[in-house]
This record gives C-alpha cells, sequence and structure tokens, in this order.
C-alpha cells in the first residue's frame, strides 16, 4: 500500500507539473491540485489494474486472451515511460529555474 501511494504522489505531481506547463504563468490554486491530484490517483489505479489484468491474461493457461494480456500490459508500459520522461522534464525545469 505504501509503494501505491508513493507511485500515486508522484504521478499526481507529474500531472500538476505538466498542466502548469501548458498554462505558464498561471498559478493553480490549492482546490485545483487536489482535483488534479485526485484525477492522476484515479488514473494511475486505472492503469496498476491493467497491468495486474494484463499479466493475469497472459498467465492464462488456455491462451485464448493472451494477445489482450499483451495490449494491456503495453498500455501500462506507455503510461509509465511517458510518467517517467514527465519526471525527468519537470526535474530539469526545476532544477534550471533555481539558476
Amino acid at each position: 500500500m505504501i509503494v501505491l501511494e508513493f507511485l500515486l504522489e508522484i504521478f499526481g505531481e507529474s500531472f500538476i507539473d505538466m498542466s502548469q506547463a501548458f498554462v505558464p504563468g498561471r498559478i493553480i490554486s490549492e482546490k485545483a491540485r487536489k482535483v488534479i491530484k485526485t484525477i492522476s490517483a484515479v488514473i494511475a489505479l486505472l492503469f496498476l489494474i491493467c497491468l495486474l489484468t494484463g499479466l493475469a491474461l497472459i498467465s492464462e493457461e488456455t491462451e485464448k486472451y493472451k494477445d489482450i494480456g499483451f495490449v494491456l500490459v503495453v498500455v501500462f508500459a506507455v503510461y509509465f515511460v511517458v510518467m517517467i520522461i514527465a519526471n525527468i522534464i519537470r526535474l530539469i525545469k526545476k532544477h534550471s529555474s533555481k539558476k
């Protein structure tokens, strides 16, 4: 549970920083931050469910739904890579703004 909370916090901060990047010069209110964090938590949870469902379908004995399982795992992987890239961009922007 702690790992899930940690991941959701990282993804939530990424969404907030990305939304600020799309609208530069606009400060996001505390209420909007909470809404964005809630939405990003739901999205992250949905993608985590995709991963778990995909792994379950891949490991199924009949192999009837193996292709769908691969698709779900790839969807999670793409989301995960996008979030990693967003966090790297966020850290670079924070570091460059401190100079």
